[in-house]
């Protein structure tokens, strides 16, 4: 992952060279409902979908995707615990708004989310689950080190029917190899280590 994101604080979010990923606030939906009207892309019902079982868990990470230079919410982002998994795997969502796409928002996105999921020790894999007709979703997870482990049925909610999926899997034996470091726990740092505050 080479572009490495800094993390400020809990509360701050993520930064990285092009985007800043915050915990998403209340006023952050209407932004969404914005961005998303109009679209022709089916796949924002499954984001919002994904977004609300996060607001239900009590370990969830749920982020804004906000383009630093002008500020402007460009899509949403979060981890939550993987459903039935009790070895700390996470489920990782992304989603970026029409207007912004082809301009590597996501995978900067997916990358940070990566790094930040794995500096929590106890975070020992994360998945990513997209429809199988969903090429650029594969495309970007794979640019993130992600490998294909299954296929299988889903429901998915902006079809109101059951579709093909890809499940892809990250381990943090690979993320290692993939970045040849090792990020402290959160809140440990160690002489040498880049912080910002």
């Amino acid at each position: 992952m080479s572009e490495q994101p800094r993390e400020k604080s809990e509360r701050a979010g993520l930064i990285t060279a092009r985007l800043m990923l915050r915990p998403t606030e209340a006023a952050d939906s209407g932004l969404i409902e914005t961005l998303t009207r109009g679209s022709v892309r089916d796949d924002i019902a499954d984001a919002r979908a994904w977004m609300a079982r996060a607001r239900l868990s009590a370990n969830a990470e749920v982020f804004s995707v906000i383009e630093a230079s002008s500020r402007q919410l460009v899509g949403s982002a979060g981890l939550i615990p993987a459903p039935g998994d009790e070895t700390g795997a996470r489920e990782m969502c992304l989603w970026i708004a029409e207007p912004f796409g082809n301009r590597g928002y996501g995978t900067q996105a997916a990358k940070a989310l990566v790094d930040h999921a794995f500096s929590n020790p106890a975070v020992g894999t994360i998945w990513f689950v997209c429809r199988s007709t969903n090429l650029r979703a594969r495309r970007l997870i794979e640019r993130c080190g992600f490998t294909q482990r299954d296929s299988g049925m889903a429901r998915s909610v902006a079809l109101r029917a059951v579709v093909s999926v890809e499940r892809y899997q990250l381990d943090r034996r690979d993320w290692r190899s993939l970045t040849g470091l090792q990020l402290p726990a959160r809140g440990q740092h160690h002489a040498g280590d880049i912080v910002t505050h």
